[in-house]
């Protein structure tokens, strides 16, 4: 379980990494969970403000997380909602 944590921290990482705006020094927190079957990835500091994804495997969850930063504009909601 933990080595497809560490991958979808990773693959989440390096998305953000390569956004416009992104800055070291101001990064969000990033929180993962696997629970009732499903993982969750959540960047930001609490479900309200943050950006989350959810799948029943890795690949979904990033999916969905990628889908949900675009969709919000990424740092711009992040920034509004602090």
């Amino acid at each position: 379980m933990s080595d497809k944590k560490d991958k979808l921290r990773k693959q989440v990482m390096n998305f953000i990494r390569s956004q416009p705006g992104y800055k070291q020094e101001k990064q969000e927190h990033l929180w993962l969970t696997f629970e009732n079957e499903t993982y969750i990835v959540r960047y930001g500091k609490d479900e309200m403000a943050g950006i989350m994804g959810f799948g029943k495997d890795i690949d979904l969850a990033f999916a969905d997380f990628e889908r949900s930063w675009k969709q919000l504009n990424g740092f711009e909601w992040i920034k509004k909602n602090q």
